[in-house]
């Protein structure tokens, strides 16, 4: 009996971990150091930047840059060749700052320039697959993954 008990406890828990699958994103500064952490599910996500920790309920939504004044977010992650990246703490025109992202054969599918603090993505016309998106903003440059499903 407590076999049976046991058996069932260990198949609700095995079968729960599959709906909050957990993926934990970084980001790092132009010297390479780690800047923010990103631990994100379908229901929820945590950031830990240095000592600060915020809960937030999001749903296909990763934040690439994390501080007390700045941030970087993009979504939804994946997309079907829409998305938005929503900068926040930056000037509201950033004339200098640049968007590029790229197949996976290293081909240069797009590029921004004179950025806005929302930016929004138009690859309808790509095939489904895994980007990278690589943004130069303040001298810094972040880089991420952006996948397409259709």
């Amino acid at each position: 009996m407590k076999q049976i008990v046991l058996l069932i406890i260990f198949a609700s828990i095995v079968s729960c971990m599959g709906a909050y699958a957990q993926k934990i994103v970084y980001a790092y500064d132009a010297s390479g150091n780690c800047t923010t952490k990103t631990y994100s599910t379908s229901k929820s996500s945590t950031t830990v930047d240095g000592a600060n920790e915020v809960n937030a309920i999001q749903n296909d939504f990763e934040t690439i840059l994390s501080s007390d004044e700045k941030s970087i977010k993009i979504y939804p992650n994946p997309n079907n060749g829409q998305f938005q990246i929503e900068m926040t703490g930056f000037d509201e025109v950033l004339p200098a700052g640049s968007i590029s992202i790229f197949s996976a054969r290293g081909q240069m599918v797009l590029k921004l320039s004179a950025l806005q603090q929302l930016n929004f993505i138009h690859l309808n016309n790509h095939p489904s697959g895994t980007y990278v998106l690589q943004i130069n903003v303040d001298g810094k440059i972040y880089t991420h993954k952006v996948i397409i499903s259709k």
